[in-house]
C-alpha cells in the first residue's frame, strides 16, 4: 500500500505483529519529534517542548505562517526524529 493514498506505511512482515502496539507507542509516546519548517530561506526546527509549550492561538498563528508562506514561496513543513 502507498503511503500516498492511505496515509500510512505497511511493511509486511517488517515487525511482527506481538511488536507492533510497542513500536506504535514509542513513535508516539518516547520519540523526540521536532517540527522542522522554513522561514523564507532560513531551517527552523523546534522541539517538541518547545511546540508543545506554545499556546493553541501561538500554534494556529505559526500553522497560518507557514500556509501563507507556501501560497507565494517555497515552503516546507514535517515532524522528524534525527536518528
Amino acid at each position: 500500500m502507498l503511503f500516498q493514498e492511505h496515509g500510512f506505511a505497511h511493511l509486511p512482515a517488517g515487525v511482527a505483529l506481538e511488536n507492533a502496539g510497542r513500536v506504535q507507542k514509542a513513535l508516539l509516546e518516547c520519540t523526540p519529534w521536532k517540527l522542522a519548517f522554513n522561514d523564507n530561506q532560513k531551517h527552523i526546527e523546534m522541539s517538541g517542548d518547545q511546540s508543545h509549550s506554545l499556546r493553541k492561538q501561538d500554534l494556529n498563528r505559526l500553522q497560518q505562517a507557514i500556509f501563507n508562506q507556501a501560497q507565494n514561496a517555497f515552503q516546507y513543513s514535517y515532524h522528524n526524529y534525527p536518528i
